[in-house]
């Protein structure tokens, strides 16, 4: 026991027993970005986080793990994979089985390895008019892709409760449509720093657009879900 070799061994493993699983948070969108804050305050105490950023997103300045798409196909030490956002299409792909961008490559593998998969927030696209049949087909889709384990919207796997989670996510689709409708209770913000102080300014529960540039304080993010402002960034809801 008192060789070096075994010293080594042993320190080796008490030092990998410590080590924290591996969570992947996946980055579709620069909107993002402005959610990051919240979900390492969520996940950091459990996993140790790696961000990945597809295509064009910037991360700016954001201090976590930076992971490239390579890093992100090759690491078989993802515990859980993370998605703020995602497509109706990538959806679509998912629960059709394809692989065709890097987010839905990384879920099929995570799917085939029992990974966890959590989305945060499908954006389904629907409008006022969007016929019944297209929002049932998505409908089926989200039931295909929960069918595979995936929990989506923070709820629990919507195959343990179809019809209420499903409604609920695509009636949230719809009344977001007709939010962007009413433009008398929307506010612009084309500055390039949202700070606490400004945040506080705006009036409760009022939509907020802001530029592509604009960067949300987490300070500011707390004061807006606070007072219930929605906030979206190109037609995208991002807060």
């Amino acid at each position: 026991m008192s060789s070096s070799e075994i010293q080594s061994l042993l320190a080796a493993s008490a030092e990998g027993a410590g080590t924290k699983p591996g969570c992947l948070i996946l980055l579709n969108s620069q909107e993002d970005v402005c959610q990051l804050p919240a979900i390492e305050e969520r996940y950091r105490q459990e996993y140790s986080l790696g961000v990945c950023a597809i295509g064009s997103v910037e991360l700016g300045d954001i201090k976590m793990n930076r992971v490239s798409c390579e890093e992100a196909m090759q690491g078989s030490h993802w515990k859980r994979i993370y998605i703020p956002l995602c497509s109706a299409d990538q959806i679509a792909q998912i629960a059709l089985g394809l692989c065709i961008d890097q987010t839905t490559k990384v879920v099929a593998q995570a799917i085939l390895a029992g990974t966890p998969v959590e989305i945060g927030l499908v954006n389904l696209g629907f409008t006022a008019t969007t016929p019944e049949s297209y929002r049932q087909m998505f409908k089926n889709y989200l039931h295909q892709v929960a069918g595979f384990g995936v929990v989506i919207a923070g709820n629990a796997p919507i195959a343990k409760q179809p019809a209420a989670v499903l409604n609920k996510i695509v009636e949230t689709q719809c009344c977001q449509a007709s939010v962007d409708q009413q433009s008398h209770q929307d506010a612009r913000f084309d500055e390039k720093l949202l700070s606490e102080r400004k945040a506080l300014a705006l009036p409760s529960n009022v939509v907020l657009r802001i530029a592509k540039s604009t960067v949300i304080t987490p300070t500011a993010i707390d004061v807006l879900k606070k007072q219930k402002v929605e906030v979206y960034r190109e037609g995208v809801r991002c807060l």
